[in-house]
């Protein structure tokens, strides 16, 4: 990885050139070292210098100082309703009693005003490598997360939309692999911000191309052991939406929704639908959908064929709900420009393709079936996702 001292120039305009020492907000946070780049922000790690505790400082590029102050709002909310009467009646009554929403924490938020321009920042818990890094070591080992582990991931990722859904009224829109992170332990954060790590240890590993056992090492020393107990949080609610709001253009392509494609109206579980092609993905390592195409009309065909290939043609009533319905799709459901289609056989695929045992490929087809329903009005909630037999079992 690129020292973070090399980080204190922008890559793209209209991104804060913060400096490592650098304190902001009234000398509150002071600048530590780079931790990453969101789509339009950088991520910093800083020190509360009142508290002395560290925290991951999100710097969002001027330009985008509207999506910024939405996102603010979104996260407020998150925070706001962890006591609620709701959220408390829903645990109580349905999931049982949670000790985390699996949900990012914001801890404060301001503008820093640098040349005359505003910079929105948000502070945030500090949160590890995303699922994506952890399907990337597994990769490196020739190997998959394993079912067991894949259930646990699936369990805490719903509590996290059931309280978001459900608790909070609010729409991720963007559930994938890379916004989903690790929860880091205390040992694991002090090696984060260089207190107490053994070199020797991170030494070893390295030397074992970074993936020897179920060990790995993220951020040049963060020791991750995947045997551990691993909890996983959802992040990055920069595009997420109240459910009285309805936006354009929802959601990346791999796992995008079809009320999304011909937009027609979206509801909580849009987010449902994102979510079981993310599980087939950590547990083979292969997106469930993989649209091709020169242009965004190409993609989007080629993504309503698989869709079609594997959950059968979308109902007419279903179709007159979208907008974008005409584009893509004849008056009997069929698509217009892609004729030559061939039915997948999910559990199938999972026994010849990713060597599941015929029971175990039927539990989980079952379950990712379950979710994929072309309409809205039939797909699942987050809550009914949960108590599916699958992760009961």
């Amino acid at each position: 990885m690129t020292d973070s001292s090399s980080y204190q120039y922008s890559i793209n305009e209209g991104q804060y050139e913060a400096k490592i020492g650098e304190k902001l907000k009234n000398n509150q946070y002071q600048i530590i070292k780079w931790l990453g780049d969101g789509t339009f922000s950088k991520v910093w790690l800083a020190k509360d210098l009142l508290s002395s505790v560290h925290y991951a400082l999100k710097i969002q590029s001027s330009q985008y100082s509207d999506a910024a102050m939405e996102e603010i709002e979104i996260l407020k909310i998150l925070n706001q309703n962890e006591n609620s009467p709701q959220w408390i009646n829903i645990q109580k009554n349905f999931i049982g009693n949670q000790p985390s929403t699996h949900c990012v924490k914001m801890i404060d938020s301001f503008v820093h005003v640098a040349d005359e321009t505003l910079y929105y920042c948000v502070v945030m818990e500090i949160l590890g490598p995303t699922l994506l890094d952890l399907i990337r070591f597994y990769e490196k080992k020739h190997s998959s997360i394993s079912i067991q582990l894949g259930k646990e991931i699936t369990k805490q990722i719903l509590i996290g939309l059931i309280y978001s859904h459900d608790a909070c009224q609010i729409i991720h829109t963007d559930i994938k692999p890379e916004n989903i992170m690790i929860e880091l332990n205390e040992q694991q954060l002090k090696q984060l911000i260089n207190e107490n790590e053994s070199e020797e240890q991170i030494k070893k590993v390295k030397l074992n191309n970074i993936n020897v056992g179920d060990t790995f090492v993220w951020n040049e020393n963060v020791i991750i052991n995947v045997n551990t107990d691993l909890k996983f949080k959802l992040v990055d609610f920069g595009n997420a939406c109240q459910t009285n709001q309805q936006f354009e253009e929802i959601q990346t392509k791999e796992y995008k929704s079809p009320e999304s494609i011909i937009q027609a109206k979206y509801q909580t579980n849009t987010d449902i639908w994102s979510l079981a092609c993310v599980i087939f993905e950590i547990l083979t390592n292969n997106y469930l959908f993989q649209p091709e195409g020169d242009t965004e009309e190409e993609e989007m065909d080629d993504l309503l064929a698989m869709m079609i290939e594997l959950i059968g043609i979308p109902s007419q009533s279903f179709l007159n709900k979208g907008q974008r319905s005409s584009l893509y799709f004849e008056s009997d459901g069929n698509l217009k420009r892609i004729k030559e289609l061939q039915k997948v056989n999910l559990s199938s695929t999972l026994i010849k393709e990713y060597n599941f045992d015929k029971n175990e490929a039927q539990k989980l087809e079952d379950f990712i079936l379950f979710a994929l329903k072309w309409d809205p009005l039939e797909r699942p909630s987050s809550q009914i996702m949960f108590f599916h037999p699958w992760l009961r079992q």
